[in-house]
């Protein structure tokens, strides 16, 4: 997984609240075994702030940030899974113009890192970076960049670069746009993407 951008303005503030709540929740615990620990018998010290902001911030960036009311503070979707691709090359040389081509796409997330890998019978890729960003007229926008690597005997194909752009319906469900390839392959084409279980 590598990190991906996103346009929501305020994460340092948010870093700084967890440092906050961090150190709060620190000497709280740091009282209460002042208070309590002689009862008991307890003479060792208390919880550092640090170690209470990386779980804070690992339950953040793995878990919470799922839940809906948090994403929607976020403004990140949460496109974890297996998406079922199909597209079409519209532009190229003669040869692959036209084309249309299936396959499926795996999205591994957190609030911040995320993978992205496609396989067609004829290559796979994988993402090298990314950014998501919200739009209030269109929904979310993914956009990566990637490496695609042909498999064994396809002649027509090389190693190449390209850039994916999908904008997704509001339920982070369906999605499409267009991807862009290198100069030494010179295509671009439409792409669209359902998330497997969905309607």
């Amino acid at each position: 997984m590598h990190p991906y951008a996103s346009d929501f303005g305020h994460k340092p503030k948010l870093i700084a609240g967890l440092f906050l709540v961090s150190g709060v929740v620190s000497s709280a615990i740091a009282l209460g075994l002042a208070t309590v620990g002689p009862w008991l018998g307890y003479s060792g010290g208390g919880v550092s702030a640090i170690a209470i902001f990386v779980a804070l911030h690992w339950l953040l960036d793995a878990h919470l940030w799922k839940s809906k009311p948090i994403r929607d503070f976020l403004l990140v979707p949460n496109l974890n899974g297996t998406w079922e691709v199909s597209g079409e090359t519209v532009y190229g040389p003669d040869s692959v113009a036209g084309t249309k081509w299936e396959g499926t796409m795996e999205v591994v997330q957190s609030w911040s890192r995320i993978a992205i890998t496609q396989r067609t019978a004829q290559s796979a890729s994988r993402s090298d970076s990314a950014c998501i960003l919200h739009s209030s007229g269109e929904g979310f926008i993914l956009a990566f960049n990637y490496g695609n690597k042909p498999g064994i005997g396809e002649s027509n194909m090389h190693r190449h670069a390209g850039t994916c752009r999908v904008v997704f319906d509001k339920a982070g469900m369906t999605g499409s746009g267009e991807y862009y390839t290198d100069h030494s392959r010179q295509t671009a084409g439409k792409i669209t993407m359902k998330k497997k279980g969905s309607p």
